[in-house]
């Protein structure tokens, strides 16, 4: 599988420090986990990139 130069990770998120304000995350990769065993849908999955933006 191959990578692309540049990433683009669309995020709703706007209380994420990581986030534009438009709707993209500035980070250049993310970590997605699970917060149940053996996720099967996404409400199971999380972005463990997230950090509070700090006000």
């Amino acid at each position: 599988m191959s990578r692309p130069n540049q990433q683009i990770i669309q995020c709703s998120v706007k209380s994420c420090k990581y986030n534009d304000k438009v709707k993209y995350c500035t980070l250049e990769g993310i970590i997605v986990g699970e917060h149940v065993s053996n996720a099967k849908t996404k409400h199971e999955t999380d972005c463990m990139s997230f950090e509070p933006e700090m006000q």
